[in-house]
């Protein structure tokens, strides 16, 4: 007589226990995606009001420092004047700064303006970080926003500044925008195709591609002495 064996149960899970474990996944996360997607969004509105108040802070900065004289900015003054560092525009040495990669040192102009070279960083910026000190350490790495070489404080509606990611800017230093030039933000830094503009007269905008360059053409057009604006993209 042969004996029974005892019948065992398949491992693993059947159909029902599947299906119940996937309900419940699936209720967690309806439970917490809006929380999570809420989080992201705020993050991504509060990097865009910090880098306004951080252009607002760099345009006083540059328009009501001791450096601002004769309406000319930090970076177009000549030799011999007060400032932290003795080269100019016209000058070779200062364009060597920008090509070959030391551009901050044209932003050290403003070192006795600024509270803190944090204000140089944006919070959405993840390719940079913030500076602690304008002295020790400081360089491109830690600057978030381009300067226009060509702006001037007579004319309002000219660029400033404004964030770095300009989709034409393919590596840092000195990009060339004329007025047939199309430019845009880049999607995969900074805030995600939009982005904000410094203007000549302390004002700032956020603007799509399409509003970038409308202020371009503006500028452009604010004077006929304007054919291009070179930005240093640090």
């Amino acid at each position: 007589m042969s004996a029974h064996r005892p019948r065992h149960r398949a491992s693993g899970l059947t159909l029902i226990e599947l299906l119940v474990v996937i309900g419940v996944l699936a209720f967690f996360f309806v439970m917490i995606f809006p929380a999570l997607y809420s989080a992201s969004t705020w993050h991504g509105k509060k990097g865009r009001i910090l880098c306004v108040a951080n252009l607002k802070e760099i345009g006083v900065a540059i328009r009501t420092g001791p450096e601002l004289e004769d309406s000319k900015y930090p970076w177009q003054k000549a030799e011999g004047d007060k400032i932290s560092i003795q080269t100019i525009l016209t000058n070779s040495a200062t364009m060597k700064l920008v090509t070959n990669g030391s551009a901050y040192l044209l932003w050290q102009a403003l070192s006795n303006s600024l509270a803190s070279p944090s204000s140089l960083y944006c919070l959405d910026d993840r390719h940079r970080k913030a500076a602690q000190s304008f002295s020790q350490g400081f360089s491109n790495a830690n600057i978030s926003y381009f300067f226009n070489l060509d702006a001037l404080a007579t004319y309002p509606q000219l660029i400033l500044a404004g964030d770095r990611n300009v989709s034409m800017a393919a590596r840092p230093g000195l990009l060339t925008i004329s007025s047939n030039s199309v430019v845009g933000w880049t999607r995969t830094e900074l805030h995600r195709g939009v982005g904000n503009l410094l203007m000549a007269d302390g004002s700032c905008q956020q603007l799509t591609s399409n509003g970038l360059n409308q202020a371009f053409a503006e500028a452009f057009s604010a004077s006929t002495n304007i054919t291009a604006s070179r930005l240093v993209i640090p």
